[in-house]
Parts: C-alpha cells; structure tokens; sequence
C-alpha cells in the first residue's frame, strides 16, 4: 500500500507499508483519520496505525475464495467481513 500526504498537493509517495502477500481488495480510513484499515485476498485484514505504521494489527480469516472488506464507523469502530456481510466489530483505541 502506497501512501502520499494529500495536504502538501505533491505526488511524493509518504511511505510504503508492504505486509499482504496477495492482492488487496478493500481500504478504509477511519473518521479521525488516525487508522487504516486494509483487508486482501491472503485472507489477512491489517488496522494500521497512521501515526506508527510499524504498529499494527492483524485479524487472520480462512474464508478461502471469498473477498474480505472492512469499513469504519464513528469513533474509530471497524467492521470486518467477508462477502457480503460485516461480522466483526473491532474496537480501537487512538
């Protein structure tokens, strides 16, 4: 995943956080914009901490086949899932 600092107006890639082995297949950034979440077809969901990209978690699923998709809500809640349906609720703390 490629980031770039969309405040500077400038095509310099910020960082490159490079964990999935497949394919990703869903983003989302949480509405306080201090999380990330990034879900891939290696069946690995990520939540990555902006500030700390290092810092992260990772939420394994063995839904073989089946695309996995995350999303965020109000204060930094994420919702993880496969196929059409969200099944897990994820607290975060910033």
């Amino acid at each position: 995943m490629r980031v770039w600092d969309v405040a500077s107006r400038s095509a310099k890639v910020q960082g490159m956080w490079v964990f999935h082995s497949t394919r990703m297949t869903s983003v989302a950034w949480s509405p306080s914009g201090n999380f990330v979440a990034s879900g891939s077809l290696d069946e690995r969901i990520y939540i990555w901490d902006v500030n700390s990209p290092m810092k992260k978690r990772l939420f394994d699923f063995s839904h073989k086949g089946r695309r996995h998709r995350c999303e965020f809500r109000v204060g930094d809640r994420a919702r993880v899932g496969w196929q059409r349906r969200l099944y897990q609720l994820l607290g975060l703390s910033a």
